[in-house]
């Protein structure tokens, strides 16, 4: 069995192979130097993340990640292992209600969580709110109040 992790102050996520013991990183370059988001479509084992403190999987596997310090969410595609930003654009508020999530703003993002449909809820630490993103990519609020 393999368990998936955030390491916040290094700024990675990792696997860990329960029956061999095995630790290894999936995304980031496990640093402790806040960094800003790397460009995307670049192999998520050499992004720069600044302090992710969430995940989740869709029902194909892909690793949502919440990047609190960029203020977005990345995404890893686990057939190729290329990350991109799925929700965010690195500003801290709560725009773009009913469009794109990747030219959405999203504000902190602490929790996330995806359904049995492939949609993803994003909550936000500062804004006391939650987001989704449709299966289609749109954003909206799910709730609470901005």
């Amino acid at each position: 069995e393999v368990m998936n992790f955030t390491e916040c102050t290094s700024n990675c996520v990792r696997k860990f192979r329960l029956t061999t013991n095995i630790v290894w990183a999936v995304a980031g370059v496990c640093e402790s130097i806040a960094t800003s988001s790397g460009a995307d479509g670049t192999a998520a084992s050499s992004a720069l993340l600044n302090y992710p403190v969430g995940l989740t999987f869709n029902t194909v596997g892909s690793i949502f990640i919440c990047e609190f310090n960029n203020n977005m969410i990345r995404k890893v595609t686990t057939t190729d292992g290329i990350i991109s930003v799925y929700a965010g654009t690195g500003s801290p508020s709560n725009s773009g209600d009913g469009g794109p999530a990747s030219s959405a703003h999203v504000d902190s993002p602490h929790g996330i969580f995806s359904d049995s449909v492939g949609n993803v809820y994003i909550s936000s630490y500062n804004e006391y709110l939650v987001r989704a993103v449709n299966t289609l990519g749109i954003i909206r609020t799910y709730c609470g109040k901005y």
